[in-house]
């Protein structure tokens, strides 16, 4: 249902990447900077060169049970640290908070003459993964050339752009945008439209804003199916509804043909059905509202007060649910219930990306894992919110 892909067309980002300067010794900057937060320092003190990518990964986890408070640190830091290793992963630390309006600070510090290749490459890496496109991976190798200015331009149009829409908006804008483009007839870029809005679609997994109803109904036509099942499978996640069931349960030699497309169109149809009316009642897209009436459909019975022990019981109950949309909701809720900002897309997501620098696909199932060992320990009252995610695994 989720596509891999890498965007070459000329509606997307370009993304050439050379593999052997991404794992390749970086050439950092080695000062110390009085305001480092805790989280940076930690990385820096242990931090070996040409490891760089595989420990950053790892300590994302000690980012994830962080609040917005952390946020900031980040943003301050990378707004005025000096050049190394710390500044580098600082900018990575900063995409699980998926906070468009932390972009700015990042891409103006890549863009200094002063920046090391090193950490301009790290920096214009992480920036697309912020606002949910993991696979518009920068192409060159940290110098401000040409082309890496080129990018630079590409990425500022993005942070203005997704600070000023919301990242959902901005990518259900972009794909309205792109499929009225890709159904004019006699279009002479056929294939590239198709690559495009097949990508453009992946990007609402997880991102989806319920209020842009009118903006994708016309993208789920079941006739372009590609794009069709990613736009309703972001609204299944977002809608804590599934909308794939009967889909699910084809046998393997029914997954064509007639009753296939049967299946499919009366999916189609049944997601805009109840996207409708949830607008009618929820004029403002309030995805709690949709998560906690999905939970209460599936049989979950939440307190109205979110932080209740039977809350808690319950959403302990969801995360062992065998459907993946009441656990990715019900570590959703966690999250907006406890302030953190663990990345459910490196868990749930992850298909959607190319083989990009952070590329989740091989660890998805250990995400899920260890995301679910972390909640259950800290429900349970095993572990406090401070203690280390080392032992999560």
């Amino acid at each position: 249902m989720i596509k891999k892909y890498i965007i070459q067309s000329k509606y997307c980002l370009p993304t050439v990447l050379t593999l052997s300067f991404l794992f390749s010794t970086a050439s950092f900057a080695q000062e110390p900077n009085p305001v480092e937060p805790a989280l940076v320092k930690q990385f820096t003190a242990k931090v070996e060169p040409k490891q760089f990518l595989k420990q950053a990964k790892e300590s994302l986890w000690q980012v994830y049970p962080e609040d917005d408070k952390c946020k900031q640190a980040l943003v301050d830091y990378v707004a005025r640290a000096k050049d190394g290793t710390g500044l580098a992963f600082a900018a990575i630390a900063l995409i699980p908070f998926h906070d468009p309006a932390t972009l700015s600070p990042m891409l103006t510090r890549a863009s200094e003459n002063a920046i090391s290749p090193g950490t301009r490459f790290y920096i214009l890496n992480a920036a697309p993964y912020v606002v949910s496109v993991g696979d518009a991976f920068y192409m060159g190798k940290g110098q401000l050339d040409n082309d890496t200015k080129e990018t630079l331009t590409s990425l500022e149009k993005m942070a203005i752009e997704s600070t000023k829409l919301g990242v959902g908006h901005y990518h259900a804008t972009n794909l309205a945008t792109i499929y009225k483009e890709a159904l004019k007839p006699k279009n002479n870029d056929s294939e590239g439209l198709e690559m495009a809005i097949w990508h453009a679609s992946a990007y609402l997994l997880g991102t989806l804003d319920l209020k842009d109803f009118d903006l994708l109904e016309s993208t789920m036509d079941p006739r372009h199916w590609s794009v069709c099942s990613n736009v309703i499978s972001a609204l299944s996640f977002a809608s804590n509804r599934d909308f794939f069931t009967e889909l699910r349960h084809l046998k393997q030699e029914e997954g064509t043909g007639e009753h296939a497309r049967k299946i499919a169109e009366k999916a189609s149809e049944n997601a805009k059905v109840w996207w409708r009316n949830f607008l009618k009642g929820h004029s403002d897209g309030n995805w709690q509202a949709a998560v906690l009436d999905g939970f209460s459909q599936a049989g979950f019975n939440l307190d109205t007060d979110l932080h209740s022990p039977k809350t808690q019981k319950e959403l302990l109950r969801a995360i062992d649910a065998p459907n993946p949309i009441l656990c990715y909701n019900a570590y959703r809720l966690l999250n907006h219930i406890y302030g953190t900002h663990f990345d459910l897309e490196s868990a749930f997501f992850a298909g959607k990306y190319a083989g990009s620098f952070l590329d989740p696909s091989e660890d998805q199932a250990k995400n899920e894992a260890r995301l679910k060992h972390y909640w259950k320990q800290r429900l349970e009252g095993t572990i406090s919110p401070s203690d280390s995610l080392s032992r999560s695994k």
